[in-house]
């Protein structure tokens, strides 16, 4: 007879970390081969090399990433000094919003007059260009705000490398200054601020809050929501795995509390009890998102419409109450 429901020992083994044999080999390759891009870009564009920055971003920079999941994200961002050198007419003004080609020329020189601009779209296009020169391959596709770059035999993932200009600094840590990021989506041509750096930062800080368990509810409903989108029960694109993310970081302090000698998978087990009962019932208009600086259902293009977040927390009770462990 099938054994119906999430147990406590389903739910702890899909858990846990992930320790892809593929992505030290993947982030490695990307890594030097982004670093050979920017080089060439810098030496053309008269830029210091020193003012790029090459680093992951998302599921596997957090290590909440799970076996499905087969894309690196990988921002390419070029400091800036936006003080004096970016001009803002306007934030949703593509074409008002340049940078000088000598934007890191030092004090003494700022005055000067710059003839020559150099825009988001721009350092997108000559990332890609390069790549292909690189690599002679002409498989990368041009996303609206990325570009993806697929495996290869040097690299089991593909990537989704994201061009970006740094914009505001939001805070500084012991171990480097977070800016927020200027992204240019060609579809809508507008520039749209992201915060990639200050999410990362934010789930990695909730986990250790809770003593390990939010990055373990997260992978393990990152694995839940792939099941239900194996067996038909939910489409991708009404439950995106950031918005999920987002989703479970506004969980209040109190559902992390634990029961006294109790074992890491009853805990969890109890965790996740508590989150779901409290999703059924909570307002989740004054949610944020786990960069927190805007709330999480926004009516935009880019926000997560609430109905469909309702309706992928009661899947996700639906199905821990009905998963068939025996299939």
């Amino acid at each position: 007879m099938a054994k119906l429901g999430v147990t406590k020992d389903f739910l702890y083994n899909i858990s846990g970390p992930r320790n892809s044999q593929h992505f030290l080999a993947a982030k490695n390759y990307f890594e030097s081969l982004l670093k050979t891009v920017v080089a060439t870009i810098a030496e053309k564009r008269e830029l210091d090399v020193k003012d790029f920055k090459i680093y992951l971003q998302g599921p596997y920079e957090t290590g909440i990433n799970i076996d499905a999941e087969r894309n690196l994200e990988i921002v390419v961002e070029l400091l800036k000094d936006q003080e004096e050198n970016i001009k803002e007419v306007g934030l949703y003004k593509p074409k008002a919003l340049t940078v000088a080609k000598d934007a890191f020329t030092r004090a003494g020189k700022r005055n000067q007059v710059y003839q020559s601009i150099y825009s988001l779209e721009d350092f997108k296009n000559e990332i890609a260009n390069e790549l292909m020169e690189e690599t002679n391959n002409n498989q990368m596709f041009l996303e609206p705000k990325s570009i993806t770059f697929p495996k290869t035999k040097h690299s089991f993932l593909a990537a989704e490398i994201l061009p970006a200009f740094s914009f505001a600094k939001l805070e500084s840590t012991s171990e480097e200054d977070i800016y927020s990021l200027l992204i240019f989506d060609a579809v809508s041509k507008k520039h749209v601020l992201a915060y990639p750096k200050l999410h990362d930062k934010n789930i990695s800080d909730k986990d250790r809050e809770t003593a390990g368990y939010f990055k373990r509810l997260l992978r393990a409903t990152r694995i839940l929501r792939t099941l239900m989108i194996q067996n038909n029960i939910l489409v991708p694109g009404e439950a995106p795995a950031y918005f999920v993310d987002c989703l479970m970081y506004n969980l209040p302090k109190e559902i992390w509390n634990t029961k006294p000698n109790a074992s890491e998978a009853e805990n969890l087990y109890f965790i996740y009890k508590k989150a779901l009962n409290y999703l059924k019932n909570c307002n989740l208009s004054l949610f944020m998102c786990a960069h927190e600086q805007y709330r999480l259902f926004v009516r935009t293009s880019d926000g997560w419409d609430i109905t469909k977040a309702r309706k992928f927390i009661l899947l996700l009770i639906y199905l821990w109450q009905n998963l068939n462990l025996d299939i």
